[in-house]
């Protein structure tokens, strides 16, 4: 009964959270801020909505690990998840990122105390071609990674 009250809680707090930020503003500036310098895929737009819905779960990371700062946000691109992939991994390998684990359509990349991950994001296409990937970025990362 005392697990229950507290998934109960925890799920009341998240959805009150969840709430608040799809009312609080995001645009692009701060996501650039959160992203710094991440290589942006050329042919991806900004998906807001999904971005700020991505920003309560991304806070709760945060906290998990402690030390690791960052953010993320959506972008769709009529391209296929493989094509994304491919040209992320020849950029941030460029940039001197090495690859570091996958799980499922999860792909990290670290540098020093950096790590950027890169995911394929479910959605619906309605029979559109292309994709939706969450950009991830982590600064002060090393206790994520100690896990890798």
């Amino acid at each position: 009964l005392l697990l229950f009250g507290g998934c109960f809680a925890a799920g009341v707090v998240f959805t009150n959270k969840m709430k608040a930020s799809m009312k609080t503003p995001l645009n692009a500036t701060e996501i650039n801020a959160t992203l710094g310098d991440t290589p942006r895929y050329p042919n991806a737009t900004l998906n807001i909505p999904m971005s700020k819905a991505m920003r309560v779960p991304m806070g709760m990371f945060n906290v998990m690990f402690g030390s690791a700062s960052g953010g993320g946000a959506v972008f769709a691109t009529p391209d296929s998840f493989p094509t994304v992939k491919v040209w992320y991994d020849g950029k941030l390998q460029a940039g001197g990122y090495t690859p570091t684990k996958s799980q499922g359509k999860l792909f990290m990349f670290h540098k020093e105390a950096e790590m950027i991950g890169l995911q394929d994001v479910p959605s619906s296409k309605n029979g559109h071609p292309g994709t939706s990937f969450l950009l991830m970025r982590f600064h002060n990362a090393k206790r994520l990674m100690d896990g890798r």
